[in-house]
């Protein structure tokens, strides 16, 4: 009998105060999400992170190239970042590509991230040369089909 008044109770202030209501409901959904995304991030494939470091011309750019984990070489894409920001915009996506299968490998443009510094009047030619690089390491990187690569850019990287 005391279980049932303090139910009564409880749903009476659910009832009463409809915060109290939407405040549970946010609660156990929050809670279902959180399970979900621990049940998912399990069933998941594997999928490999490795840091590069490409010598260019004027310096060195940075990246991070995203595998998944399979026996068989993958198509690839090289994604590019927009003006002020850097390959962790990108980072995301590149994640979301290697759990497809797909290999995926983003960098700094040089004066971006954690690439060299350019001193030049003329940025646009480094970042020409920066991904034409990126194309040729992901095109010569044994765990990539060399002739299934792809461009992506946003805004500057475009």
């Amino acid at each position: 009998m005391f279980i049932f008044q303090k139910y009564a109770t409880f749903w009476q202030g659910l009832t009463k105060y409809p915060r109290n209501l939407l405040a549970l409901i946010a609660g156990a959904m929050a809670l279902l999400l959180l399970l979900l995304i621990l049940f998912f991030q399990s069933v998941l494939p594997p999928i490999a992170q490795q840091e590069v470091e490409l010598p260019v011309s004027t310096g060195v750019i940075k990246g991070t190239l995203w595998l998944p984990l399979s026996s068989s070489s993958v198509p690839g894409v090289v994604l590019v970042h927009g003006m002020a920001s850097s390959r962790r915009s990108m980072q995301h996506l590149a994640k979301t590509l290697a759990y497809q299968g797909i290999g995926a490998f983003v960098f700094d443009l040089q004066g971006y991230g954690e690439s060299s510094a350019i001193n030049t009047q003329a940025p646009h030619t480094i970042y020409r040369e920066n991904v034409i690089e990126s194309l040729r390491f992901l095109q010569s990187h044994p765990a990539i089909q060399s002739h299934q690569i792809a461009f992506v850019g946003h805004s500057l990287g475009a």
